[in-house]
């Protein structure tokens, strides 16, 4: 009979190994699994105190999860489909049966009588922060979202959770730590009180603060010298605030800024958005505005040549006399870029999905395994992709195109 194992036990054991050896705790986890790494000195010492000890690893399958279910709640969502989300599925799906686990997704539906459709309503419901209908359903949604991860565990089997869309303090977290039940958080979990992260929740991150300072120190090199901020509206989530203290830091201090809603950047040719980033652009006149999505900077793009500005993204034109170019930055390397020629395509970053996912996946295999000691938060570096690189390649399948009445 194999015999069953707990943290406390393996934690101390392992300990045992890497105080009688004196080497590191990464160093024995490397005689197991990549000996090769360690000097011939070093792996002698470690296996004298396994001997000692009698310390033995778990021998699993790499990652394996044995079968167990894995909850993930999907979107509900009326209106439209999120790329983002599809190409996440996917790749968490990918990485869960790599690791010989189920998947199971799941939605959370509060069925509100005479509420067929939050996306709906006018302009100032949807863009109003507190009481908006997208705000709203959000929150009502993961007030309700408790109760359901309960039943999937009751009648679904499921036994650890990804856990997305991330509000502050939520009560999914709270919930399933309570419980003990295993959980990876995708994005940095924040407590209301002080706005700070949570640091009793595993989660895996986007690096995205690091890669918006290379995107604006290599701007910097090309030449431009004053940066502008175009972001998404406040929402109940804390992507937008970190979003702006992202550019603040890379920056150097705060810089022009204006916002527009997630939902408004779905239809980019809006008259409206463009009359408010062509007077934005004249008024602010900076060398290269950096924006929350490519969604928005294809409204840049759109907006530029009425403002008296050039989209070609060459630094050599920034200063320009005849027609200054706008250099612009995305985040999400999404289809909007390739609907442009190579010479007019900002620098962007491409999302580490795939990365994210197994670092979830390896996660929810040491808390399966016990190995509450080792689950670090992870951070992901996306990929700078530069400007004019001509890629034709986009991180997300697109849904529409400018046939749906952009102009290019």
């Amino acid at each position: 009979m194999n015999r069953p194992v707990g943290r406390p036990s393996r934690e101390a054991e392992f300990n045992r190994v890497v105080e009688r050896s004196g080497a590191s705790a990464e160093s024995v986890r490397n005689f197991f699994n990549r000996p090769g790494r360690l000097s011939t000195e070093l792996r002698r010492s470690i296996a004298r105190a396994v001997a000692e000890t009698g310390y033995r690893p778990i021998r699993r399958g790499r990652g394996s999860l044995d079968k167990v279910a894995i909850g993930y709640q999907m979107p509900r969502s009326w209106s439209m489909q999120s790329p983002v989300m599809d190409v996440q599925f996917h790749e968490l799906l990918d990485a869960a049966q790599s690791a010989d686990a189920h998947l199971v997704p799941f939605v959370v539906d509060p069925r509100v009588p005479g509420v067929d459709d939050v996306v709906g309503g006018t302009d100032e419901e949807r863009a109003e922060r507190e009481s908006g209908l997208q705000g709203w359903h959000r929150d009502y949604a993961h007030t309700l979202a408790p109760w359901t991860y309960q039943e999937v565990m009751r009648e679904r089997l499921v036994r650890m959770f990804v856990v997305n869309d991330l509000s502050v303090d939520d009560p999914r977290l709270e919930m399933l730590a309570a419980q003990g039940v295993p959980y990876v958080a995708l994005g940095l979990p924040r407590r209301s009180t002080s706005g700070e992260p949570a640091p009793r929740h595993p989660y895996v991150e986007t690096d995205n603060h690091s890669a918006i300072a290379e995107m604006v120190r290599r701007l910097r090199e090309a030449g431009c010298r004053t940066f502008g901020h175009v972001g998404f509206s406040d929402d109940t989530s804390h992507v937008t605030r970190d979003r702006r203290e992202a550019v603040a830091d890379a920056v150097g201090g705060e810089v022009p800024r204006t916002t527009i809603s997630y939902l408004d950047s779905f239809t980019p040719s809006s008259e409206r958005h463009r009359s408010q980033l062509r007077d934005w652009l004249r008024r602010e006149d900076v060398d290269a505005v950096i924006c929350d999505s490519d969604a928005l900077a294809y409204m840049v793009h759109l907006a530029a040549p009425s403002a008296g500005r050039s989209t070609v993204q060459d630094p050599r034109a920034v200063h320009d006399d005849g027609q200054r170019s706008v250099m612009l930055t995305g985040n999400d390397n999404s289809h909007h870029r390739t609907w442009l020629p190579p010479a007019q395509r900002w620098i962007t970053m491409a999302p580490p999905e795939r990365e994210k996912m197994e670092a979830t996946i390896d996660l929810l295999a040491k808390l399966h395994a016990g190995l509450h000691g080792e689950v670090e938060p992870v951070l992901i570096p996306p990929r700078i992709v530069p400007w004019g690189d001509g890629s034709t390649g986009p991180a997300y399948p697109s849904t529409a195109g400018p046939d749906r009445g952009e102009t290019v």
